[in-house]
Parts: C-alpha cells; structure tokens; sequence
C-alpha cells in the first residue's frame, strides 16, 4: 500500500523554524493543535524556551501555514522529514 504522508502538522512532530524576519532558527515539539480544522492553532513547546518572533503564545501558528510555507517550517514524523 502507497500512502501519502500529509505534511498537517500533529501532535508529537517535531519542527525546525527558520524565521525569515530575523534569521534566527528555532525547534520544538507540537503539544496541541486546536479544533478549527481550516487552521488549528498550532501550540508547540520551544526546545530552548523562547519563542520565535511571530509566534503567538495565546493562538500558536495557523496549521495551514505550517503545512504550505515549506521553506520556513520543516516537520519531522517517526524520524523523518515530511516533505
């Protein structure tokens, strides 16, 4: 069976920010994702405690942005990069 991997972020990936604004790189786990399926707040917890400069504490980054800005967000599911 051929199943393709969605790059939707959930619960558990891993992800490597790349902020564009500043150029800093950050890393961190997803803890929570919101019910709104079209953009689901995406909650992560930072690897070294600070947040990267657009993300909100209170909504997170859109799901749907994680998902379509490939060059900003790399996720990683079971070890592996979700292209």
């Amino acid at each position: 069976m051929n199943r393709t991997v969605s790059r939707w972020p959930r619960v558990g990936d891993f992800i490597i920010h790349d902020c564009r604004a500043s150029g800093d790189r950050h890393s961190g786990l997803i803890y929570h994702i919101g019910d709104d399926r079209r953009t689901g707040e995406v909650m992560v917890e930072w690897m070294d405690g600070r947040s990267p400069l657009y993300y909100n504490e209170t909504y997170g980054y859109s799901a749907l942005n994680m998902h379509n800005c490939r060059e900003e967000f790399i996720i990683i599911r079971e070890g592996k990069q979700v292209r």
